[in-house]
């Protein structure tokens, strides 16, 4: 019989293990050369003990390294934050499959000791039975040479622009100045004139005095403006009348309107027209708009120039400024809230007061908002949040003793003055020794406002007595000392409320009224509590 021979059947093999066989061949550096090599990024493949196994052409660029001298550095060490790149690579060994970890911006040192900004991000391939986890690097130097050189450039603007206002405010200052100069001196003479004649016109003195006293304001105000240009500026948020600081703009612009015959006409519809605001940058506001207008108005006919400010109560506290001049082009009105923006030639305006108004006005929870039109002229509307106070609230509700101490006489009529408006009842002394009196005669007093520099017993022993007697008395020192700086901080060591500067601007006397308010009504509060 014979035998039956069969053929022996070969062994078939999968496509996917043919490929496998194929990798295990290729495990080595000419397998990832295959696939890393031409690649423009830099690409470091790191194996399950985190030692460096290959590195494309680009990788040795960028770190310098072989991958001889690679390894004997250690890769993690090569990093800024070497924990985080060690932690990032083991995550990705350990956890396989789809792992993926990235750093943002981290500091390379390469061979020649500099260091350089990368991404980093990392993530798993599998070779056969091997674990590998791929780098890939992005160089950012490029990137951040180019946000420096925006950021030098953006710098180098401002610091033009600071220069250009200055130039412009200095270039302006003497005549600003002489102005109002002009009006002291003018009222004074005639003053002076009364009193040599014996014509002592009370209503008449009053009304020469007046124009003195607002000239004087408007001088401080520019000086102010000056020192703020030179510095920080502080925010002051208080509740103000608004209708107070439009009349402060209008007087510092006084001038002008009357140089350029601008007929001014005012429409307060309500008395209800406090705000919470910072007067000054507000009053920047106004003066930017009304300078605006002032420019605006030079190609109306000198007998048809009008500038309307209106203030109303509705869900708003609504300002509203209108001029007859021409219409803003309707091609440009999306354009003039815009920063660097200017209709104005070159030198005469840099394009950001309207942008900067209208970022303030968003910083107040307000609105900044205008309409032009060719037959109705040009309306700019200010709009502020209703606080649901009325005017009387800067007037004490009940009547508080306060003592002022100073040895200028005019100056002590004029705060003592000030004070009763608010509804305090007030005390005076003309030096230290008479305010110690003053105060051991009357516990009640419980708020002091002292000049420093005075004869006999100067604010400081006065500050120091007040002190032993009522730690918790609020106190306002008071100087126009020129050197105040150093004399401000060695007085605020005594624990003072506040410092005040003469002249003491009236914005900034609200903001003290509503703190000296807030403690008492704070007082009042705890007494009852404790009653």
């Amino acid at each position: 019989m014979k035998k039956k021979i069969t053929k022996k059947k070969r062994k078939k093999t999968s496509p996917k293990k043919s490929t496998m066989k194929k990798a295990r061949k290729e495990t080595s550096h000419d397998y990832f050369e295959k696939y890393f090599g031409s690649l423009y990024a830099p690409v470091i493949v790191i194996d399950s003990n985190l030692s460096v196994v290959y590195l494309n052409d680009s990788a040795e660029d960028l770190v310098g390294y072989d991958l001889k001298n690679f390894n004997k550095k250690g890769f993690s060490e090569s990093f800024e934050k070497s924990e985080e790149v060690q932690s990032a690579l083991k995550i990705v060994l350990q956890a396989r499959g789809s792992s993926f970890q990235s750093i943002s911006d981290i500091k390379l040192s390469k061979r020649n000791g500099k260091k350089v900004h990368v991404d980093f991000s990392v993530k798993h391939l599998k070779i056969d039975k091997n674990d590998y986890a791929i780098v890939t690097l992005h160089d950012l130097t490029k990137l951040i040479k180019t946000q420096k050189d925006k950021e030098n450039y953006l710098q180098e603007l401002n610091h033009m622009t600071k220069l250009a206002d200055i130039g412009r405010l200095t270039a302006g200052v003497a005549h600003e100045l002489n102005n109002p100069l002009m009006i002291i001196q003018g009222f004074a003479e005639n003053i002076q004139m009364l009193f040599e004649n014996n014509e002592f016109d009370r209503q008449e003195i009053l009304q020469q005095i007046t124009p003195i006293i607002k000239a004087s304001d408007r001088m401080a105000k520019i000086i102010s403006t000056m020192m703020k240009l030179a510095g920080d500026d502080e925010v002051y948020m208080v509740h103000v009348d608004l209708w107070e600081v439009v009349e402060d703009a209008l007087m510092f612009l006084d001038q002008r309107f009357r140089e350029q015959n601008i007929e001014i006409i005012k429409d307060v519809k309500s008395p209800l027209g406090v705000v919470k605001c910072d007067p000054n940058q507000i009053e920047q506001i106004l003066l930017n708009i009304l300078n605006n207008a002032l420019h605006a108005l030079s190609e109306n006919d000198e007998s048809s120039r009008k500038i309307k400010i209106s203030l109303e109560l509705s869900n708003d506290v609504i300002l509203r400024i209108w001029n007859n001049g021409p219409e803003i082009p309707k091609k440009i009105q999306d354009k003039i809230m815009t920063p660097f923006f200017t209709t104005k030639a070159v030198g005469e305006g840099t394009g950001l007061g309207l942008s900067l108004s209208y970022g303030i006005m968003k910083a107040h929870g307000g609105d900044l908002s205008f309409q032009s039109d060719k037959m109705k002229g040009t309306e700019f509307i200010i709009k502020f949040p209703f606080t649901g106070v009325d005017q009387n609230i800067k007037k004490a509700q009940v009547k508080r003793p306060i003592l002022v101490v100073d040895d200028e006489k005019f100056i002590l009529e004029l705060l003592s003055h000030k004070l009763a408006r608010y509804g305090y009842e007030v005390f005076t002394a003309k030096d230290g020794e008479e305010g110690k009196q003053v105060f051991n005669a009357n516990p009640k007093i419980e708020c002091v406002f002292t000049d420093i520099r005075m004869p006999n017993v100067d604010g400081v022993q006065l500050i120091k007595h007040i002190k032993q007697i009522n730690p918790k008395a609020l106190i306002y020192a008071i100087s126009g000392y020129a050197g105040k700086k150093t004399l401000e901080m060695k007085v605020k060591r005594l624990g003072i409320n506040g410092f005040l500067t003469k002249p003491i601007d009236h914005m900034l006397f609200s903001k003290v009224i509503a703190e000296i308010e807030e403690h008492f009504n704070y007082v009042d509060k705890n007494s009852k509590l404790l009653a």
